[in-house]
């Protein structure tokens, strides 16, 4: 195959070099293409070149690729997609240039320690040093346990567990905290380049700077502070009337979601991306034929469309007319209804939640 030939001449030619090959993203347009048999094709070769001794690592972004990451032609990549892509090769990387060793047994002063599949390091009341948290890894801090760390990488399914305070910078790369009513301090800065869901009852407290390079959910169910200067590079999304603050500068370089959050900016913001407020939920066409009423808006992703019908707006009563629809960005969403011959009159509305 091309493949075949391509990481011949790369090793010939830089025999130490490191490879990092990827499966293909799925497909659920008819295209004519078999991606699970290229994929096939593609895991073969990594491993005969693994098996050979080359320094190949795999990254798989297929296997566990989001339902809701492709855009509505079926082939590319939508936000949710190639945020999750960007953490397949983060992690990838890593993986790719960390050196092969053993894991640490014991948690001597300054000693770097990693927790491997399953692993559970217990804080509570103690203090010791942490570089890495693997997949599916667990940090149990119990209640009011601290980390201390120069520097901590907690990975794609990495758990947080308990509450306290995690000190040093972190890099969070994953959604494997922010449980409902947990409570966590991040006393230096933090990189988000996973996806952060707080659960009702959270508390997070991020007192450094904090950088987003994923996608940030804030509900008002919540409490998250941020003191220092907050970095936006990926999607921060507020809703339900949730406000966005920040002690610091609040840079937005990717899309701020205020969409059915409070509608009253940051204070001190520096808007260099895109910005959604509540003029974005504007019916774009309502047009009748063939005895139906076609309804168009224009829609966002993380978002919840919902066509609602009432007889007179002055009794404030709207019932759901058919199914919710998700918000795509960039993709219009089209409600269709029947006329309703015996009615006099109808109003139609679009609720947007969360």
């Amino acid at each position: 195959t091309r493949l075949t030939a391509l990481m011949t001449k790369l090793t010939t030619l830089c025999p130490d070099t490191r490879i990092v090959v990827a499966r293909v993203t799925p497909v659920t347009a008819n295209e004519p293409v078999d991606v699970p048999q290229l994929n096939a094709v593609i895991d073969q070769v990594t491993a005969e070149f693994r098996a050979a001794g080359k320094r190949v690592t795999p990254v798989d972004l297929f296997t566990t690729f989001p339902s809701t990451g492709l855009t509505a032609d079926g082939v590319h990549p939508n936000d949710t997609g190639f945020s999750w892509m960007a953490m397949q090769w983060h992690e990838g990387l890593i993986q790719a240039f960390t050196p092969e060793s053993g894991v640490s047994g014991g948690l001597p002063a300054s000693t770097a320690v990693t927790l491997a599949h399953g692993a559970t390091l217990d804080l509570a009341g103690n203090e010791a040093s942490i570089a890495t948290l693997n997949a599916a890894g667990t940090l149990e801090l119990g209640e009011g346990g601290e980390l201390h760390s120069n520097s901590s990488l907690i990975k794609s399914n990495g758990l947080i567990e308990g509450s306290g305070v995690i000190h040093g910078s972190v890099i969070l790369n994953g959604n494997g905290f922010a449980h409902p009513g947990q409570s966590l301090t991040f006393t230096g800065t933090v990189v988000m380049n996973g996806t952060l869901n707080p659960g009702s009852g959270t508390t997070l407290h991020f007192q450094g700077d904090f950088i987003n390079n994923g996608v940030c959910n804030i509900p008002p169910d919540s409490t998250v502070t941020f003191g220092g200067n907050v970095i936006n590079n990926g999607v921060m999304r507020f809703t339900n009337g949730a406000a966005a603050q920040a002690g610091g500068t609040f840079e937005n370089n990717g899309t701020l979601d205020l969409l059915t959050g409070s509608q009253t900016r940051p204070a001190n913001l520096v808007d260099n991306g895109w910005t959604l407020d509540s003029r974005a939920v504007a019916i774009d066409s309502m047009i009748t034929e063939g005895g139906k009423i076609r309804i168009r808006i224009e829609s966002y992703s993380g978002h919840i469309y919902q066509l609602e019908r009432s007889d007179r707006l002055e009794s404030g009563a709207w019932t759901e007319v058919g199914a919710p629809q998700s918000g795509v960005t960039g993709v219009g969403l089209e409600f269709v209804r029947p006329i309703d011959s015996s009615a006099d009159r109808e109003f139609f509305r679009i609720r947007v939640s969360p």
